[in-house]
């Protein structure tokens, strides 16, 4: 027997105020609710005990990212409610799959938004980067689990002459900035680094990665990336750690280089290789060619078969 095509909800965060009998008065065979962060979770936890709808979520990150136990427990208390699970990676699958056994999965890689790539000349004029550069972006929130550190003793560890530019733009976590700003300040990173320490609006971020030859995440752990996703989209290469969703959407040698997370001598290495101009073409390509299996139209069919598969076991039930 084929199966109806589900009628099922999303609510962003932004419209839980609203009055649950809309909720009621739609009668949707499922509910989907994104989670990446505690903060949600009282709201999340409210929706979904107000819902018959089959509760589905989609999960950024099974818990915030260096989150104590109260954390952790405000995310156990809403994903266990759940009866299905999109994921961004198969590691986040994994570790569904672990506590909660019972939950259907489905796995899809991010998305880029949209983007609009700007000349590349003027790009790099507005940041102050030298035209025979090779730049390498770290963009996003400056935490601790990102390795921000670890990427600065790799650039202050370049042999003098080396073409690496370091761009860094993004918003320092709570008191890191002092710590950060200090850093940037040594020898050994002058005339090496283009720093904006910041949030970047949206509309600014294209001159950044305009202006870059690859992005750079050097992260400790990882669950998945919207910038690395972003990179792609952008047709530049990803030099990032081999953890979590990172090693699933970077292929060694195709469109990104890997390293052992928490190495500055092998992210390093990895950056000297990203000197090569003939690699980093060859890895631009493979880049642009990567992003294109991985598009909102797939990302929406994997959630409406995931939807349905829930719909039908909680049918029987």
């Amino acid at each position: 027997m084929e199966r109806a095509e589900p009628c099922f909800g999303v609510l962003e965060p932004w419209t839980w105020h609203g009055p649950v009998r809309r909720l009621r008065e739609a009668g949707p065979d499922a509910l989907v609710v994104p989670y990446w962060t505690a903060a949600w979770a009282p709201l999340a936890l409210w929706l979904l005990a107000e819902s018959a709808a089959a509760p589905i979520a989609i999960v950024h990150n099974p818990a915030d990212h260096d989150s104590g136990w109260f954390s952790r427990r405000l995310a156990h208390e809403v994903l266990s409610r759940c009866r299905g699970f999109l994921c961004h990676s198969r590691s986040i699958a994994d570790q569904l799959r672990a506590k909660f056994p019972a939950a259907a999965l489905a796995v899809h890689p991010l998305p880029a938004g949209e983007v609009v790539p700007l000349d590349r000349a003027q790009a790099r004029h507005r940041l102050g980067v030298a035209p025979d550069s090779v730049a390498v972006l770290f963009f996003g929130l400056v935490r601790p689990y990102k390795g921000v550190d670890v990427l600065l003793d790799a650039i202050a560890s370049l042999p003098a002459g080396s073409p690496i530019v370091l761009l860094l733009a993004g918003e320092p976590w709570g008191r890191a900035r002092r710590t950060l700003e200090r850093r940037l300040a040594e020898p050994q990173l002058s005339g090496r680094v283009v720093a904006q320490l910041s949030w970047v609006p949206e509309r600014e971020a294209a001159v950044w990665f305009s202006a870059a030859d690859a992005v750079v995440l050097p992260y400790r752990t990882a669950t998945g990336s919207a910038v690395a996703a972003s990179a792609l989209a952008y047709g530049l290469p990803v030099i990032g750690s081999g953890v979590g969703g990172l090693q699933e959407v970077i292929t060694e040698g195709v469109n990104g280089l890997l390293v052992p997370p928490g190495r500055p001598e092998d992210l390093a290495a990895a950056l000297s290789r990203a000197g090569d101009r003939t690699l980093l073409a060859r890895l631009a390509e493979g880049a642009r060619t990567s992003m294109a299996q991985w598009n909102w139209r797939s990302y929406a069919a994997t959630l409406v078969d995931l939807t349905g598969r829930v719909v039908e076991t909680s049918s029987k039930r």
